[in-house]
C-alpha cells in the first residue's frame, strides 16, 4: 500500500516544483514491488524519516545536509525516481546545474512520467541558457499535464530567451487561458508584444497586468518604454516616476528615466539623475555609456 506524500510549505520561488513526491516509489516501480514484508516496512519507515529530514533542511537553505539526507534514503530506495527528482532540484538550488540534469535523467529512466523532472530539466538548461533544450523538456512535461499554467510560463520564458517570441507570446496566452487573473502572465505577454513592435497592444497587457497588481514595478517600466517608441516622451517620465515610488533605487528605471529626459532636451538633469544612478549602482555600464554620449554631445 503506498503511503500519503508529505508536502511541506518551501520558501524558493519556485519550492512548489520540489520534494512534492518526495517519499513514496513512483507508480512504475511500485507496480513491480513485491508484498513487503516487516523489514522492508522499516526500511521504508527510515527513507521517509530522512525524506522530511532533507525537506526540513531545504526550507531553511541547508542544501548540502539535505542532499547527505536524500542520498541516504536513495541507498535504501535506489530505484525512486521521485527520490532522484529532489535530489536533482537541491543540486538546482545550489546552482550545480550539469550534476542536476544528471539526476533528473536518471529519475526519467525510472520513470519516464515524472513531470517534476522534466520541468526540472527544462529550469536547469533555461539557466545554461540552452532554451531550444529547455523548450523540449517543457514540451514533453506539457505533453503529460497540459493544462499546468506554469509549464506553459517556462516555456514561454524559454521561447522569449531563445528569440522565438511569436511562439513565446502564444505560450502566454496558453498560460492566461488557464489563469487568466496572473498579473506575472499579462506582464510577459506585453513584453513579448513589446519585442515584436507591437506597442499599443503591450501597453494594453502591460495595463491589464497593473489592474490585478500594481505593485508591478516591472510592468510599469515597460509600459514607460512603451510609451518612449511611440513618441509618448512625457507620458512615459510620469510612468517611470510611479515605479520609483515603488523601488527608488531601481538601476533599469532610473537609468530609462535619464534617457529619456535626455531625448526631451533637459540634459541637465538627465546628467544629475545618471550620476545620482551611478552613486547607487557604480557599476551600471548603461548608465556609464550614457554620460559619455552626454559629454560628447556638450562639447
Amino acid at each position: 500500500m503506498r503511503e500519503s506524500l508529505h508536502v511541506k510549505k518551501l520558501t524558493s520561488p519556485l519550492a512548489t516544483m520540489l520534494l512534492v513526491l518526495l517519499w513514496a516509489l513512483d507508480a512504475q516501480t511500485a507496480a513491480k514491488a513485491p508484498a513487503l514484508d516487516a523489514a522492508a516496512d522499516e526500511r521504508r519507515a527510515k527513507a521517509q524519516v530522512l525524506a522530511d529530514q532533507a525537506s526540513d533542511l531545504f526550507d531553511k537553505s541547508q542544501y548540502e545536509a539535505a542532499l547527505a539526507r536524500l542520498d541516504e534514503a536513495l541507498e535504501i530506495t535506489p530505484r525512486s525516481g521521485s527520490l532522484w527528482t529532489a535530489k536533482g532540484w537541491v543540486l538546482f538550488y545550489s546552482a550545480r546545474m550539469e550534476e542536476a540534469l544528471e539526476h533528473f535523467e536518471k529519475a526519467l529512466s525510472l520513470n519516464p512520467t515524472l513531470v517534476q523532472a522534466y520541468k526540472g530539466q527544462g529550469m536547469c538548461l533555461f539557466a545554461l541558457e540552452r532554451y531550444d533544450e529547455s523548450v523540449a523538456n517543457f514540451d514533453k512535461a506539457l505533453a503529460i499535464l497540459p493544462r499546468q499554467e506554469i509549464l506553459w510560463r517556462l516555456r514561454g520564458m524559454s521561447l522569449q530567451y531563445g528569440k522565438r517570441v511569436g511562439e513565446a507570446l502564444t505560450s502566454f496566452e496558453r498560460a492566461l487561458a488557464l489563469t487568466p487573473e496572473s498579473a506575472e502572465n499579462w506582464k510577459l505577454k506585453g513584453i513579448s508584444l513589446f519585442t515584436l513592435g507591437r506597442y499599443d497592444e503591450a501597453i494594453a497587457a502591460f495595463d491589464k497586468a497593473l489592474e490585478i497588481d500594481p505593485t508591478l514595478e516591472d510592468a510599469w517600466m515597460s509600459k514607460g518604454s512603451c510609451l518612449v517608441k511611440l513618441g509618448r516622451d512625457e507620458e512615459a517620465l510620469r510612468i517611470y516616476d510611479t515605479a520609483l515610488k515603488l523601488n527608488p533605487l531601481s538601476a533599469p528605471v532610473l537609468y530609462n528615466k535619464g534617457v529619456t529626459l535626455a531625448e526631451l532636451g533637459q540634459t541637465t538633469e538627465a546628467r544629475r539623475l545618471l550620476r545620482k544612478l551611478l552613486a547607487i549602482h557604480p557599476d551600471y555600464q548603461p548608465a556609464q555609456d550614457a554620460l559619455k554620449r552626454l559629454a560628447q554631445s556638450s562639447d
